[in-house]
């Protein structure tokens, strides 16, 4: 049996998703060797946060009032989307867009947070953290997707912007 740290024999996963599984053994079961999966393993200690890396393309961009953008998908009837933390990095292109509204990230109609037009009309490429919320209460509806939109589509620019949002899904009902 070939040592877990040779590459060749075992090759690394680039993409691990959490239905990917571990190789472990089983104190309780004679050491037998058994799976889980890394969904199974972040369960064990309480570990529900998800992260969705999207990039946005700069024909996206470019369109975005028009179709928003989904940065995370319906988690599913009587599921909510709790949004820790949204990150993103704005890269220009060659030509400065001239986005005439704010792009907000939006959950149902609710805001819950605003990219600035300071930041989608420069030349200079920007790191930020939006500040999701208000500061106040915030409505989660079930079943709703995070979009990415704006109200007015730029008539010119190119570039892309890349999004981390940080964010658990929880289960709206009597365990909740």
């Amino acid at each position: 049996m070939a040592r877990i740290s040779n590459t060749t024999a075992y090759p690394e996963i680039l993409n691990l998703v959490g239905d990917d599984y571990l190789i472990l053994t089983d104190k309780v079961n004679q050491l037998m060797t058994k799976t889980c999966t890394i969904n199974q393993l972040q369960a064990l200690f309480g570990i529900d946060t998800l992260v969705a890396h999207v990039e946005v393309t700069s024909a996206q961009l470019q369109n975005l009032a028009t179709t928003s953008k989904v940065l995370i998908a319906s988690p599913g009837a009587n599921k909510v989307i709790d949004i820790l933390s949204i990150a993103i990095n704005f890269v220009p292109g060659t030509t400065v867009f001239d986005f005439g509204a704010n792009v907000t990230f939006d959950y149902n109609s609710v805001v819950m947070g605003t990219l600035p037009l300071l930041v989608l009309n420069s030349a200079a490429n920007s790191v930020r953290k939006v500040m999701v919320g208000s500061g106040n209460t915030i409505t989660l509806s079930p079943g709703q997707a995070l979009n990415l939109k704006t109200s007015a589509n730029p008539t010119q620019g190119d570039g892309k912007m890349f999004v981390n949002v940080y964010y658990r899904v929880l289960t709206a009902g009597n365990s909740f």
